[in-house]
């Protein structure tokens, strides 16, 4: 544990000095750490200093108390294989859909300094070959509305291990409620930002969509980490599909929709059975949502749910109320 809360120590040493470009010194360090839960002494800060230093560009004035200043590491005259350009190709395409998320423009500026740092003709090369390799990103979600000043606290509180009491809007009930939880990481899909943490009130782990979060208040109690709840949680989820409790669901695939999830599913299917008419059986352990209600519905008449019986009424009668909407 020690050796953990270190490195969470030298983390947000790391961020403070980032955020202040014209130096910090040990006292100020001191008292920002001392603010988020880190009761350590200035001397230890100061050996962190020391092991810091070993890895990064971090320069020492000459004012007196001394400051510390994090500098950029300068990078000239790259130079890059055809393999190394098709890699940089595929990472500006992979973080287009993020550059709305901070850590998404923060990727983008990146990558402009490492394009900087490259010879004439290989920038040339990128600019006029780049619909050589392109992503279909026309499924990813942006969103605009998610508060900085909260995510920076679910940040803080991540790192001290400390909960956090949220007002949060739940979309599929239209409610808003107050939570307390343990923030255990910040994941992005579909391009939003998601926060992975355990809720007191309904004592498991939940998927809280940060723009949903409509205040954070850090608290002083510290928590220990649910990892097997947590491992449980992932394995039962199916992309962004998290529940309460996974079951197995039995659904077949023909025509079209059987190649479909051939081609894009079969390493998420749990089993994969071909049939003798070409149909093709998927299984799968995740829990039932409306969002898997809605993935299997996308699929129209290629789709027959077969197991558990209470998924297959529900599929069947979403599927004559969308007929009566046509029959009118």
């Amino acid at each position: 544990m020690k050796d953990y809360t270190q490195s969470q120590r030298h983390i947000m040493i790391y961020k403070i000095l980032s955020e202040n470009p014209d130096g910090m010194n040990i006292n100020s360090i001191h008292n920002i750490l001392k603010r988020y839960g880190y009761n350590v002494s200035e001397r230890t800060i100061r050996r962190d200093m020391h092991c810091l230093s070993r890895i990064l560009h971090i320069s020492e004035t000459d004012t007196r108390p001394v400051s510390y200043v994090l500098k950029e590491i300068v990078i000239n005259n790259m130079n890059m294989s055809f393999n190394n350009l098709q890699a940089i190709r595929l990472i500006q395409e992979l973080i287009k859909p993020y550059q709305h998320l901070d850590v998404g423009l923060n990727a983008e500026r990146l990558m402009q300094k490492v394009l900087e740092c490259l010879p004439t003709d290989q920038k040339n090369w990128l600019q006029h070959n780049s619909p050589l390799l392109q992503v279909n990103l026309s499924e990813l979600v942006n969103e605009n509305d998610y508060d900085p000043d909260i995510k920076n606290i679910v940040e803080q509180a991540i790192l001290t291990e400390k909960c956090i009491k949220i007002k949060y809007y739940s979309f599929h009930n239209n409610t808003t409620q107050i939570r307390t939880i343990e923030p255990y990481f910040i994941e992005i899909s579909e391009g939003c930002f998601h926060l992975w943490a355990y809720c007191h009130k309904r004592s498991e782990i939940r998927d809280f969509r940060l723009s949903r979060i409509l205040s954070a208040e850090m608290t002083s109690k510290k928590y220990v980490r649910k990892e097997e709840l947590l491992d449980i949680a992932l394995s039962n989820r199916f992309e962004n599909m998290s529940g309460r409790e996974a079951v197995l669901i039995k659904l077949k695939f023909k025509g079209f929709s059987t190649r479909y999830v051939k081609e894009y599913y079969s390493k998420r299917a749990d089993k994969l059975e071909d049939c003798n008419d070409g149909s093709v059986i998927f299984e799968l352990n995740v829990a039932i949502t409306p969002e898997i209600k809605r993935w299997i519905l996308g699929f129209g008449s290629g789709v027959e749910v077969l197991e558990p019986a209470d998924l297959r009424e529900d599929i069947r009668k979403k599927a004559f109320k969308m007929l009566s909407v046509y029959e009118k």
